[in-house]
Formats: C-alpha cells, sequence, structure tokens
C-alpha cells in the first residue's frame, strides 16, 4: 500500500462518477476558516490529482465561497441532465439543514483565464431542521434523479432532481406514517440491485430498510448494544446483503447481515476493531473487499469471503503541538484520527481517507497486504485462455464471485479444438485424400484445373503424365504434337497411299441379306446416284453414254483401262502441295550441276563398280539426292562418309534434328539446340531417346535451362528427367519467391503437396530429400499440428533430424489415446470398429514415430476417444504388471493339447504374425513384434491348458473370421470386449493383441 496524493482539506468530500473525468474530487469544507468560536461559511472546490504524477499534490480547479458549512457530500451522474450538467449533479448537505445542488461543468467548462464563477449552483432543497448528516443518489440509471438525505433532525427525505427548478421532496413513510422517537439519522444507502429500496441508520442503533412502493419499512436491523450506526452500506452484487457499522466503544463492530436468512442475527460478525467504528465502504469493483475505520485511528482492509483483515493503512503517530486555549476545541488533540474512507467508484485499487487533522489523502492498495489472501476482483483474470500443442485451446472463465469458505470451490476448464485456416485444413485433407486412395491423377486433375497462373498448370500436367502407362507418348500430347493428327497430312502429299487407304476401308461388297446398296464407280469410288440425276428419265439415262460396269464409254475410248493410270489421272486431278503452300521460302542449299564432264565420269565409275569415286563426284558437282543413291551401294564406310557430307551441306535448322535422329548424336543435339525451343528439344527426346538415355538426356537439357536462369522450363525437364534433388530445390527457391506474394503458409502447403505427389511418382516416398526439404516438411507438421490434425501432422515428421524426432515425440503424447482409459472405466456395449485415433480421420502412418496406444499399456477404451476430451485422462501406469507364470511341466506356446475345432485359431494368429514378419517394419514395430509373439504364445498357452473359458475362445473364433476378411476394426471391437470383461485374468497377453491389431490395421488397409 502507498500513499498516492495528499491535499490539506477538513471537508467532505465525493469521488467522480464521470468516466472520462474520473480523476476529480469535490470538497465541500466542514470547518470554517475562523479561530475559536468565529465562523467564516465554507468552500466549495473541485481538485483533480494526476496519477501518473510522482508528485503528492493535487491541483484545485475552482472554488466557491459558500454561507454555511459542509456536513455531507454527493456527487451522480444524471442521464436527464446531460444537456446542462454533464459531468452530473454534485449534492451537499449543510450544516443550516439545506441541501445546496452543484453544477461543475460551470467550474470546469469556463474558458482558461478566467476565474471561477461567483456560484455554481443551481438549486437549494430546505426541508431538514438540523445537519444533513448523509447524502446519496440512487445508483441506477432510470433513478439516478432520487436524491436521498438524513439528517440531525431525526427526519428522512427522497428528493427528486426530474426538475431542478422545482425539486419534488417525500418522506419513505409517506405523510401519513406516524414518528417514532427522533433520533438522529447517521447514514443512508440505497440498494444496489432494486432501486425502490433504501436503509437508513440511526444513532440509537436501528437500521430500517424502507420499501418506497409500499412507502413502509421492509424490515428493522437493531444492535443489541445500542451503539450509533454510523455506517450502513449494501452489496454491491447481492441486494440482500447489507453491512453496518457500529461507533459504541464497548463494543466494536461491523456486521454482515443477509436479509433471506434472518433480520435478527448477523451473518458474520467483523471484531478486529479495537474502538467505535466511524466510516464503512464496501468497494464496488470487488464485493469481497470492505475498508472501514475507527476511533482508535486504525483503517482495515477486511476480506469478506476469509473473513480476516489482509491489510491496515499506515497512520504515523501524530506529533503533538503547544496549544493554546482557542485551538484546544479546535481538535488539536484528535490527532490524525480518520472519519471517512470510501472506495474510487471508477479506479480499482484506489481510496481516500480523511481526518480530524485536516488531511485527505489518496491511497494505492494494491500491494502491502497478506500474501496468503486471494488476489482482489480488479487484479483476477475473470477469464483465460491458451493454445496448446495439437489445436487445442483451453479456456477458464472464473466465477463473479470467490466461494464461501465451505462452498464450492470447484473450477472448469473447458477444452475445444480450434481451426484458424479452414482453408488450408481443406487441402491438406484433400491431400491426404488421394495418398490414402493412390488416386494421384485424379489429384493432378483437380489442381490443373484450380490452376491460377499457366506455370503452375504445367507443373501438374508434368506430374499427371508421370503417373501415365505410356508416358512418353501422353508428353508428346501435352507438347502439342499428336501422332495421329499428323498422320493425316499423309493424304495431301501421298494421294496414292491416301486412296489406298480409303479403297481398304470401303466395303468390298454389298450384303446380299440387306439388299442391293447403292452402287460405285470403280474409278472414283464415287456414289452412282452422284452422277445420275434422280429426276432424269430411261432416255436420259441411257443416251448420256454412262455404262454402271465400263464407266464413261467415251473416256475409256480414248486411254486404256489401266489401274495404274486410273490413279494417275486421280493424283493429277489432286492440287499440288507446293500451290496450297503459300508460306515464306526457306533459303534452299545450291542446285546440282549436271555437264558432260561429270556424266562420263560417273558412267566410267559405274562401269568398273567404283561406288567411292562415284559418290565424290556427284557430291563434287553437288548432286546430293544421286550422292546418297550410289552410297547406299558401297557399304557401311561409304554410306556414312556420304551422310556426313550431305548433311555438310543443308543448312536447314530441321536437317540438324535430322542429322542427330539418324546419327544417333542427341547428348550434341541437346548441347546445341536452342533454349527457346526446348519443348521440341524435349519431345525429340521423347520420340528418340533410349529409356536408360531418357533421363540423363532431360537432366542435360535441364541443367542449360537453369544456367540460362528459366528455373520454372528447368524445373518441368527436372521432373522429366526424375532428378528428385534437383526438382525439389528448385521447388523450394520458387517456394520462397511465392511466399512473399502469397504469404509464407500458401507456399509452404504448395510446395509440401508437389513434393508429396512427386516422390509417390517417382515410387520413392521415404527418399530424404535434404535438411532443408527436412526442415519445411516439419515446419508443415507442426503446422497441421496446431490445426488439430495430428493424424496428418505424423505423416510429414518422418526425416530422422531431431526437430521430425521431437515432433514425433510432442505428436505421440498429444494424440487421443483408448490406450489411456482404464478397462474398469467400461459403461457400454462394445464398439465395432472403434480406432484409437480421431473420429473421421484416417489412421496416420507415422513412418518410424511410436504409435500412441501400442505396446504393453493399457488396453484401450470401448469406443473412440473424442476430437477434445472434457475430462482428464487417467495417466499412463508407470509399470505394467508382470504376468503370471505358468506350472513348470508346461512348455509355453505348446498348442499340442489344442483341440481340431480350436485350431483354426492357431494358425491364423501364426499366419498373420508370419505376413507381418515379412514387412518392411519399422524399429517402433519390431519392438512391438516381438511382444506379440510373447503375448501369443502366453495365448497359445492358455488355450493348450484349458484355461480359456468358452466366451473367450468364442470371441477368438470371431476374430480371426474378421482376420480373414482384412476387417480389423470389427476385430478391434471384438477385443474391446474383451478388455471389459476378461482383463483382469488375460491382461499378459490381451496387450500383445492390441499391438497385433494395430500393426494390422496400418499395414493392411
Amino acid at each position: 500500500m502507498s500513499l498516492l496524493k495528499e491535499i490539506q482539506a477538513n471537508a467532505a468530500v465525493a469521488w467522480s462518477p464521470v468516466k472520462r473525468r474520473a480523476e476529480l474530487l469535490a470538497l465541500g469544507s466542514k470547518g470554517d476558516g475562523g479561530v475559536g468560536f468565529e465562523n467564516n461559511g465554507g468552500e466549495f472546490k473541485l481538485v483533480a490529482m494526476d496519477l501518473s504524477d510522482p508528485s503528492r499534490g493535487m491541483v484545485t480547479l475552482g472554488s466557491v465561497k459558500t454561507a454555511s458549512r459542509f456536513t455531507s457530500l454527493a456527487w451522480r451522474d444524471v442521464p436527464r441532465h446531460h444537456d446542462t450538467c454533464p459531468y452530473g449533479i454534485i449534492a451537499g448537505g449543510m450544516a443550516d439543514g439545506s441541501v445546496s445542488l452543484w453544477n461543475p461543468a460551470l467550474m470546469l467548462d469556463r474558458e482558461p483565464g478566467t476565474d471561477a464563477p461567483a456560484s455554481c449552483e443551481i438549486g437549494r432543497i430546505t426541508r431538514h431542521k438540523g445537519a444533513v448528516n448523509a447524502l446519496q443518489f440512487n445508483p441506477h440509471e432510470d433513478s439516478a434523479h432520487l436524491l436521498a438525505s438524513g439528517g440531525s433532525d431525526g427526519e428522512v427525505y427522497i428528493m427528486s432532481l426530474e426538475k431542478l427548478a422545482s425539486p419534488g421532496v417525500f418522506t419513505p413513510g409517506g405523510p401519513t406514517t406516524p414518528q417514532a422517537q427522533v433520533n438522529e439519522i447517521t447514514s443512508v444507502a440505497w440498494n444496489t440491485q432494486v432501486n425502490y429500496i433504501l436503509a437508513t441508520g440511526s444513532q440509537n442503533g436501528t437500521v430500517v430498510v424502507w420499501d418506497l412502493k409500499q412507502k413502509k419499512p421492509w424490515c428493522e436491523l437493531r444492535d443489541p448494544a445500542r451503539g450509533a450506526a454510523t455506517a450502513i452500506a449494501w452489496n454491491p452484487n447481492e441486494g440482500l446483503q447489507i453491512a453496518t457499522a457500529s461507533g459504541d466503544d464497548q463494543h466494536p463492530s461491523v456486521k454482515l447481515w443477509d436479509l433471506r436468512n434472518s433480520t435478527s442475527t448477523p451473518l458474520a460478525e467483523f471484531h478486529d476493531h479495537t474502538a467505535g467504528v466511524l466510516s464503512m465502504s464496501w468497494c464496488p469493483n470487488d464485493p469481497g473487499l470492505l475498508l472501514s475505520c475507527d476511533k482508535d485511528n486504525r483503517t482495515l482492509l477486511w476480506d469478506l469471503f476469509s473473513r480476516k483483515t489482509v491489510a491496515e493503512l499506515p497512520s504515523d503517530a501524530p506529533n503533538a503541538p503547544q496549544m493554546g486555549s482557542d485551538q484546544f476545541f479546535g481538535g488539536g488533540l484528535a490527532g490524525q484520527r480518520r472519519w471517512n474512507v470510501q472506495w474510487s467508484p471508477q479506479v480499482p485499487a484506489v481510496a481516500l481517507t480523511c481526518s480530524l487533522d485536516g488531511k485527505l489523502q489518496v491511497w494505492g492498495l494494491s500491494g502491502g497486504g497478506n500474501p496468503a489472501c486471494r488476489p482482489p476482483k480488479w487484479m483476477r483474470r475473470p477469464a483465460g485462455a491458451s493454445f496448446g500443442f495439437g489445436g487445442k485451446l483451453v479456456t477458464i472463465a472464473n466465477p463473479q464471485e470467490p466461494a464461501a469458505p465451505n462452498g464450492d470451490h470447484r473450477r472448469f476448464i473447458h477444452m475445444q479444438r480450434v481451426v484458424s485456416d479452414t482453408g488450408l485444413v481443406a487441402e491438406a485433407e484433400a491431400l491426404d485424400r488421394s495418398l490414402e486412395t493412390k488416386d494421384f491423377k485424379g489429384h493432378c486433375e483437380q489442381k490443373i484445373a484450380a490452376a491460377a497462373t499457366a506455370e503452375e498448370r504445367s507443373v501438374w500436367s508434368f506430374m499427371k503424365i508421370l503417373f501415365e502407362k505410356d508416358a512418353r507418348q501422353h508428353l508428346l500430347l501435352h507438347l502439342g504434337l499428336d501422332a495421329e493428327k499428323i498422320n493425316e497430312l499423309n493424304a495431301k502429299f501421298n494421294p496414292e497411299a491416301a486412296a489406298a487407304q480409303n479403297a481398304a476401308t470401303a466395303p468390298l461388297a454389298a450384303d446380299p441379306a440387306q439388299g442391293p446398296g447403292p452402287h460405285v464407280d470403280p474409278v472414283t469410288g464415287a456414289l452412282l446416284s452422284d452422277r445420275i440425276d434422280s429426276g432424269m428419265g430411261a432416255e436420259d439415262v441411257f443416251s448420256s453414254g454412262f455404262h454402271p460396269n465400263g464407266g464413261d464409254q467415251t473416256a475409256a475410248a480414248a486411254s486404256p483401262a489401266s489401274p495404274l493410270s486410273d490413279v494417275s489421272a486421280l493424283a493429277a486431278a489432286l492440287p499440288s502441295p507446293l500451290e496450297e503452300d503459300k508460306s515464306k521460302r526457306l533459303d534452299a542449299v545450291p542446285a546440282p550441276v549436271y555437264t558432260e564432264e561429270s556424266e562420263n565420269t560417273l558412267m566410267q565409275a559405274l562401269l568398273v563398280g567404283n561406288f567411292e569415286v562415284a559418290v565424290n563426284c556427284c557430291l563434287a558437282y553437288n548432286q546430293l539426292a544421286d550422292a546418297l543413291l550410289l552410297a547406299s551401294c558401297g557399304g557401311p564406310e561409304l554410306w556414312e562418309k556420304t551422310q556426313r557430307a550431305f548433311f555438310a551441306h543443308q543448312q536447314r535448322p530441321v536437317m540438324r534434328v535430322v542429322s542427330a535422329i539418324i546419327k544417333n548424336e542427341l547428348t550434341e543435339l541437346v548441347d546445341v539446340s536452342d533454349l527457346a525451343e526446348w519443348r521440341e528439344t524435349l519431345a525429340i527426346l521423347s520420340t528418340y531417346a533410349k529409356s536408360e538415355e531418357f533421363p540423363s538426356l532431360c537432366d542435360k537439357l535441364a541443367t542449360r535451362l537453369e544456367a540460362a536462369g528459366d528455373l520454372h522450363s528447368a524445373t518441368l525437364c527436372f521432373m522429366c528427367a526424375v532428378n528428385v534433388e534437383k526438382t525439389v530445390n528448385a521447388w523450394c527457391k520458387e517456394s520462397e519467391v511465392e511466399a512473399r506474394t502469397h504469404g509464407h503458409t500458401f507456399a509452404l502447403h504448395r510446395l509440401v503437396e508437389k513434393v508429396s505427389v512427386f516422390a509417390m511418382a517417382v515410387d520413392q516416398p521415404d527418399q530424404s530429400m535434404g535438411p532443408e526439404v527436412a526442415q519445411r516438411f516439419a515446419e508443415y507438421s507442426s503446422l497441421m499440428a496446431a490445426e488439430g490434425r495430428l493424424d496428418i501432422a505424423a505423416k510429414y515428421a518422418r526425416f530422422p533430424d531431431l526437430s521430425c524426432a521431437i515432433l514425433k515425440d510432442r505428436i505421440y503424447n498429444a494424440y487421443p489415446m483408448q490406450g489411456r482409459s482404464h478397462p474398469q472405466m467400461y459403461s457400454g456395449p462394445p464398439s465395432t470398429g472403434a480406432t484409437a485415433h480421431m473420429p473421421g480421420m484416417p489412421s496416420p502412418a507415422y513412418a518410424g514415430a511410436p504409435r500412441p496406444g501400442t505396446g504393453f499399456g493399457h488396453p484401450a477404451a470401448t469406443s473412440a476417444s473424442p476430437a477434445i476430451p472434457q475430462a482428464s485422462l487417467s495417466p499412463l501406469a508407470s509399470a505394467a504388471p508382470k504376468a503370471g507364470g505358468f506350472p513348470p511341466d508346461v512348455v509355453p506356446g505348446s498348442t499340442e493339447n489344442v483341440g481340431p475345432q480350436d485350431l483354426p485359431i492357431v494358425n491364423a494368429f501364426n499366419d498373420l504374425v508370419s505376413q507381418l514378419q515379412g514387412l518392411p517394419l519399422t524399429m517402433m514395430e519390431q519392438k512391438q513384434l516381438q511382444e506379440i509373439q510373447k503375448g501369443k504364445e502366453i495365448m497359445f498357452t492358455k488355450l493348450n491348458i484349458g484355461e480359456l473359458s468358452p466366451e473367450v475362445v468364442s470371441r477368438l473364433h470371431e476374430m480371426v473370421a474378421c482376420f480373414g476378411q482384412r476387417d480389423f476394426g470389427s476385430a478391434q471391437g471384438i477385443y474391446v470386449a474383451l478388455t471389459a470383461s476378461d482383463w483382469a485374468q488375460h491382461k499378459d497377453w490381451l496387450r500383445g493383441l492390441k499391438s497385433l491389431i494395430h500393426i494390422s490395421m496400418k499395414r493392411f488397409r
């Protein structure tokens, strides 16, 4: 506790109720400035305190002299008068019995540098015949205009300030209520929950609770010692609890009443004061705290829930000055006795005190109390939340009021799963489904359809090609080269072949069963109906010269009917491709030269069979076609030499391709190819490269593209080369660029998705792809875990580095496991198909991580654990109980006495374990397999010696039937039923059975 502010003022005081001006205090002087019996009236003052200023002084904003002294003060924000009184209304109880009304806005809103107004008083009510000891505004918004006053004349008045010009005044009991013996009213207090209930305290110790609706007392609280009720206060949150303070020096106390239970016996009494209590204030920000001060100069802070004093405001012993007779009656001997305490209604942990030596002090109460006591409400979090691993959100909600000492102290913790990025989770689930169902082509098609850029579309198109059976043929189709469409161009350049193909596809003869078909021209293949008009008469047909068997007789007479001549005539009728080609002509090689000398030399060489001379002669005269024909007769060496000479004469780019194809020099072609036409080069490699050469050639082309700065094209070629390392590294670089534009999470998912599908395409799902990729996968796994998808997260924490190892351990410990529930907790029929993972999620493939719930721990519970359990899980036992032993003459695992009807159990378990032994198991699964073997031997031994009941044997028969159908979900349901009924007798082998089912579910799904 610390003293924050201090001012010399012997005055009644009131806190500002306005939040925006919570630093204001209203002061009404109680003592005059005269000496001895002089009376100079009072003073109304507004002061402000700056709690951020370390100095203890306060700033006076304005003051006004009054004719009478103040005895009480109240300040309330009245909504009805916001227009004229924006800072509320201050009511002052005066020593002359009047109640003055003040508007602080007239003092606060004046122009800077101007003096305070002569008077801020806006009204005066004169009804009391003595000093007004107590004032309080109604705390309810709809009744804020009601002001209660109590005077030394024993009267209580309710003043309605609805009309400031003419306030209404009435008594709580009405005009006809008979007045009891007059007792001075010491305090008034409005109920905090019911706006028509008012409590008044009197000098004889009686506290009357008035019902203003009924206009009569609701109840009376009496002090047996008949000490003055110096202060009363209602519980800020409970309208039926009231505290009263007694000013009797012989029996000083603070009593807490619960009007629901009794009006004669208090609920609690506090007796730490040693003299009469002068003032009391119930904390509006924490109903468990109450301040009180007494005549022995002690100011105590109470914790009403523990009923103990938790702190005491310091009070120094006064320095007793030498006083004259004129100061004796001024109270100099009173020292620092505090007569008033008030909590701030707006600022928590701040309260003021007034002492008889004229000091007004503001205290900070946040510290210095009993460290074992409960924290005050303003320091206690009403609610709290904390995110945990696995997408869990833990929330707490403290009750508004602390529990009583013998009350219910339970607190509730709520746990739920929170998904912060639903889009990411949906994408991850779609990828996981594709990986589980191995529908990679369908996944690629979805990504192609949803691609936002051409680059993304091309990546997934190439990815889809990798899953095709004839991948290289589909690659040509993707590059725009359709072999069937290109073959259709043959009709343009080879009419004879086209005619032959049409003739081959035409029907040879009409089907007699269908009647006579249409007649076809034997030369042109045209229908006879096309040659004969349907409107021609018989005479016109016969006179036209047309004959159905011999065609046109005139044409037949002009030329011999030869098939070759018919085809030649047809070809001549077709347009020439050269005539149709209107494209730009390219520069050709020099034309061949034919001279008599060259012809003679060529003839002589042919006559003697010297093909080399003949070829050289043709090459010298640029007769390239003739040279190739002659070289075909001169042996392979001459043929190769002539080819080189032929291609050396060619300047067209296409001839370089032809040369590379003929010479099988695809490597040289890749080295010199135009990188702008890399797709054509890739198509050549796809068509002509051998299977063992294709990856290296694609890798060479990709390396050239990467060096040239075309990273995207290089990545596509690396994909064709099945170069996992370089492909993934290129994607990592692209991901860094993508993260700057689309966000890190989006780019990370794109990278993991491409790498995962690509690894399945090249059949290398478990290949290590370098530390950078391992880091990205670990980060993605953490991201999935943060979204609550532990099953998906476990699949990506498969790399052998430290971060993945830590992540796998956290997933193992955070994964909801049925095995942690004790079997005695079973309370229902077994659930078939129950699994040890979150409902609706596929079982995770841990790839080396320990599967939660496996091993020889407690058996699984009866049903799948919910995604977010609402109750705490029982901790795992520190050690499994040791299995019971068998007699010495029993051989463990022996089945010699098993009857033929139960041998299917033995055979099924042996077959299933043998199948698991033949699989590439992880280290953890191999350890579990050893435990499975031990459990199997114990089960066989008990079956052999007859220790298994017929019910257990029957369920084992049902289980092996499920094994045969690979229905391990139903097998697990049978296992759960066994643990519920026979765990105590057979836990030694049921543990191993659990691991057997879990591994089988993962490996044979």
